[in-house]
C-alpha cells in the first residue's frame, strides 16, 4: 500500500510500471519513470556496485517521481554511495541524477551535489540518457574521496555545545536548509542524539546527523536541495572551502 509522504506519495518498482507516459510531442520527448531506473541499474552493475536497496516517491498524480537507489561495494564503512533519480511528465524538470551518501548507523541520507546531471525531455533524450548515466557513474565513484575527506572534517571538527552550536542552527534556519517547525527537534537531537555513535563528542559529525535526522520529518521532494546546503554550511564550518550560502 501507497504511503503518503509530504506532497508525494511512495510507491513500488511495479506501481511505477503502471504510471502511463504522455504521448510526445514534435519538441517534447517525455520518459517512463522505470526506464530511467532501469538504465542507473544497468549502468552501476557494470561498475561492480550493487542495488541495496530503492526508494521512490511520486507526486501530482504520478506525473513527478523521486527515487533513491542505495549502493553497496566492499569499501563501503560508515556511508555508503546513493544515486539520487528524478524525472517528470509535465515538463516541470528535467530527468536527472543527483550523487548522495547514506549514513549506515541511521540511514541519514544527504545529497552534496559534487555530481549533478541533468537533460531535458527533448527529441533526442533516449539517445543522449545512456551515456548520461554512465559518465555520472564513472563521476560518482571518483567523488569517493571527496565524500570520505568531508566525513573525516566533520568528525574532527569540535563544536562549542552552547554558543556555537546554536549559531550553526540559527544558519541551518537562515538558509532554509531546516523548516522553523522542526527546530526545536534538532536541538534535541543535537543534545540526545538517537545513535550512541554521535553521542562520543560534540562534532560537526554529530551536528550533520542530527540536522540529517530531523530532516527525515521534511518533504522528501526538498531533501535533495536541503542536504546540498547543508553540505555548503558544514563544509565551510569546518574549513573545506569556501562556497557562499
Amino acid at each position: 500500500m501507497a504511503r503518503v509522504c509530504g506532497d508525494g506519495y511512495t510507491a513500488t518498482r511495479a506501481q511505477l510500471r503502471k504510471i502511463a507516459t504522455p504521448a510526445a510531442t514534435a519538441t517534447w520527448q517525455p520518459i517512463p519513470h522505470d526506464f530511467v531506473v532501469q538504465q542507473v541499474e544497468q549502468t552501476v552493475s557494470s561498475h561492480s556496485l550493487e542495488v541495496a536497496n530503492e526508494q521512490y516517491l511520486v507526486a501530482r498524480d504520478g506525473k513527478r517521481m523521486f527515487g533513491v537507489l542505495d549502493l553497496r561495494s566492499p569499501e563501503d564503512k560508515d556511508y555508503g554511495l546513493t544515486v539520487g533519480i528524478r524525472n517528470s511528465h509535465d515538463m516541470s524538470f528535467p530527468v536527472g541524477l543527483l550523487l548522495g551518501a547514506r549514513v549506515f548507523v541511521c540511514s541519514n541520507l544527504s545529497f552534496s551535489g559534487e555530481v549533478k546531471v541533468q537533460t531535458k525531455h527533448t527529441k533526442y533524450v533516449l539517445d543522449r540518457l545512456p551515456k548520461l548515466v554512465c559518465g555520472a557513474a564513472s563521476r560518482l565513484l571518483e567523488s569517493r574521496g571527496v565524500q570520505d575527506k568531508r566525513i573525516a572534517a566533520y568528525k574532527a571538527t569540535e563544536i562549542e555545545p552552547k554558543k556555537e552550536a546554536a549559531y550553526l542552527m540559527l544558519q541551518a534556519l537562515r538558509t532554509d536548509v531546516i523548516p522553523t517547525r522542526l527546530i526545536d527537534n534538532l536541538i534535541t537531537r543535537w543534545e540526545f542524539p538517537t545513535h550512541e555513535e554521535f553521542a562520543e563528542s560534540w562534532s560537526a559529525w554529530r551536528m550533520f546527523n542530527a540536522v540529517t535526522e530531523v530532516l527525515k520529518e521534511a518533504s522528501p521532494l526538498l531533501l535533495a536541495e536541503r542536504t546540498q546546503r547543508l553540505h555548503v554550511l558544514m563544509d565551510n564550518h569546518c574549513g573545506l572551502l569556501a562556497t557562499k550560502i
